[in-house]
């Protein structure tokens, strides 16, 4: 294929779109809880990545220190697993005020905290 040739710019776009709905129909469709882990682990690429441990991880960690409408609406969002947080400068800022509040008010220890990037990574 030469530069000048368009076609492929063009086609690009429609066939990640195909690809992604393709898997996401895939996806809807699976029922085993064992292929959806196989399926987690591969997307993350991480061989002993578990979803329903990291989640249940999570929500132990949630339900330590948050309060318990704070976990329910975490666990709706599946405890915001695989998501960018924070994702802009205003809640970054949210975010560590947040933090700092927390440590200087005894809640969570540095340590706590530590855990919990260690599970969010």
């Amino acid at each position: 294929m030469k530069v000048k040739d368009p076609i492929a710019g063009y086609a690009v776009n429609p066939v990640v779109q195909i690809l992604r709905h393709a898997v996401l129909r895939k996806v809807e469709k699976e029922t085993s809880p064992v292929k959806l882990e196989q399926m987690y682990a591969f997307l993350n690429s991480q061989e002993n990545s578990s979803f329903i441990s990291d989640f249940q991880e999570m929500k132990d960690w949630a339900s330590q220190y948050l309060p318990s409408s704070m976990v329910e609406e975490l666990e709706a969002n599946d405890m915001m697993i695989g998501e960018d947080f924070p994702e802009n400068e205003a809640e970054l800022e949210d975010f560590e005020a947040m933090v700092i509040d927390a440590e200087r008010s005894g809640v969570v220890s540095d340590e706590d905290i530590q855990k919990l990037f260690s599970m969010a990574r």
